[in-house]
């Protein structure tokens, strides 16, 4: 099964968690959401994931813009009704 995914990180600045505006398709990818760290515990990254996680993200609420490095605080986010 196909699903589209998404990555979230959680803010080095602010704590929330930030949508990285990233979406892609991944085969046979996890059913839930979890860190990177947790779901690729190998360390190995497909290769989409890999691509998007060093993505720069501009926190809204302290506009610093930082490429977050920590896998575990990199989520990947199944998106609804995205099964193909």
């Amino acid at each position: 099964m196909v699903l589209q995914y998404r990555l979230d990180v959680v803010c080095d600045d602010c704590g929330d968690v930030h949508e990285m505006s990233m979406h892609f398709m991944l085969a046979e990818g996890p059913p839930a959401a979890g860190t990177l760290e947790a779901l690729f515990s190998d360390g190995e990254l497909p290769p989409q994931v890999e691509l998007f996680a060093g993505t720069p993200v501009a926190c809204p609420r302290t506009e610093r813009v930082y490429v977050p490095e920590d896998r575990a605080r990199i989520l990947l986010v199944p998106q609804e009704g995205s099964r193909y």
